[in-house]
């Protein structure tokens, strides 16, 4: 199966720079097939995503470096990727990184969403 997933980081602090990685585990991963992109999205269109250092996607997954924070307002980030699984569950360790930062998921053509705590995670595939 193939669920498109919509990540959002933000940080809670209104000086703090988001730095964040999220880890897959179990046969849950990242497809890098061609039909189907990896897109960086503002959260809605008064709230653009932070400027970024940088950004890395890999199978297993995904790290994220928003550049300095001079603007005193939180910072956010929303990846959307598809990911591939053969499991029942989205499974994998989202890390504490030295910034207090929020995780919020949403299971895109679903209304399954919720949010990642810091630490192991399990969340049921829609459907």
């Amino acid at each position: 199966m193939e669920y498109t997933v919509a990540f959002t980081f933000s940080t809670s602090g209104e000086a703090d720079t988001l730095s964040a990685n999220l880890l897959l585990t179990g046969t849950n991963t990242i497809s890098q097939a061609g039909n189907q992109p990896i897109q960086i999205q503002g959260i809605d269109a008064q709230t653009p995503s932070a400027a970024l250092a940088s950004l890395e996607f890999l199978q297993k997954s995904i790290a994220v470096q928003a550049a300095t924070n001079t603007t005193d307002n939180p910072q956010y980030v929303k990846v959307v990727v598809p990911i591939k699984t053969s499991d029942s569950h989205l499974t994998g360790n989202f890390p504490f990184g030295g910034v207090p930062v929020r995780l919020q998921y949403r299971f895109i053509g679903t209304s399954s969403s919720g949010y990642i705590d810091v630490g192991d995670f399990s969340i049921p595939f829609p459907g």
